[in-house]
């Protein structure tokens, strides 16, 4: 897809329970010559070293959401993939200026299946 090639700062939003190894290798193959953000509280490791783990562990509450939404919009994210999709996500979706693609996880594995 000619729309993947333009995508080369994507950010993973799961902050609740994270992502496994396999999904982030899926979008990793996927997305080849992106550099990645993963929005989680852990995750095992990238073999690639294409990612950045923003943990953001110390924060709770609207400080948490207004703190991770400016980190994201100073980052100037091309795609977005909302892969749990919550309450928190949600939030960060709706406050990113400026406004890059965001797309969820039921949409990325149904295009990439």
């Amino acid at each position: 897809m000619a729309t993947d090639e333009l995508m080369k700062n994507i950010c993973i939003l799961a902050t609740k329970n994270s992502i496994t190894q396999a999904e982030y290798m899926s979008i990793a193959k996927h997305y080849s010559q992106a550099k990645f953000t993963l929005i989680a509280p852990k995750f095992d490791g990238d073999d690639l070293g294409r990612l950045d783990l923003w943990t953001d562990g110390a924060r709770s509450g609207f400080l948490k959401v207004l703190t991770i939404s400016r980190r994201m919009s100073w980052s100037s994210f091309d795609l977005v993939i909302n892969w749990e999709q919550g309450g928190l996500e949600n939030a960060l979706c709706f406050m990113l200026l400026p406004k890059p693609k965001i797309i969820t996880k039921a949409v990325f594995l149904a295009e990439n299946t």
